[in-house]
């Protein structure tokens, strides 16, 4: 799959989580988990298959954060795509 950033779904996806995150006070504990989740998913197809470059970087950098590491290893451990 090639990612077409910023006309993606992986750029809109973490899009509305930054501004969620930013500006909704009324998220709740699972909502916050799941966009963990989904973060971690659309900066991982960023980081593989998009064609820009600069996108890709970003990506890979965002992914070594401790809160995606400690995203990764929860997600894997429940089974990942399984």
């Amino acid at each position: 799959m090639d990612c077409d950033w910023p006309r993606c779904r992986c750029h809109e996806t973490i899009e509305h989580w930054l501004h969620a995150i930013m500006h909704d006070e009324t998220l709740t504990l699972e909502a916050l988990e799941w966009a963990a989740t989904d973060m971690l998913l659309a900066l991982s197809c960023v980081a593989h298959s998009c064609r820009d470059a600069e996108a890709r970087r970003w990506a890979s950098k965002e992914l070594e954060a401790p809160i995606m590491r400690r995203e990764k290893m929860k997600w894997l451990a429940e089974g990942g795509f399984e």
